[in-house]
């Protein structure tokens, strides 16, 4: 099923499958540098919160994404967390474009509101 963006507004409301899979993935990556057990599920989160993003919160509860760099060429996210190693961890491009559309509310599923 193809989505179809207008101005930041997204038919879908959770993650497709493929993209779904990546992220989870990428988290249970970071889990494992962190000595982690895998997790079947993406944690709900905040938008444009690197400490509190659903990745960040997927990860681990003293997680904190330090920084997040894109490469706009490639479409490559590099998330440094910031725990106790300390890892720097690679995110490709399904990944980068899920935290640009999750800051974007493009998956209000995974939202936790504001009060």
């Amino acid at each position: 099923m193809a989505t179809v963006r207008k101005r930041n507004v997204y038919k879908r409301t959770t993650p497709d499958k493929k993209t779904e899979k990546a992220v989870l993935n990428f988290i249970n990556r970071c889990r494992k540098k962190l000595g982690k057990k895998p997790v079947t599920k993406i944690s709900k989160g905040y938008r444009n919160a690197l400490h509190s993003c659903p990745i960040a919160r997927s990860i681990s509860d003293n997680t904190y994404i330090v920084s997040v760099r894109f490469n706009s060429k490639k479409e490559v996210a590099f998330v440094t967390l910031h725990t106790i190693k300390g890892p720097r961890e690679k995110g490709g491009a399904l990944v980068a474009r899920f935290m640009k559309r999750f800051d974007e509310g493009g998956y209000p599923d995974l939202e936790i509101k504001h009060d």
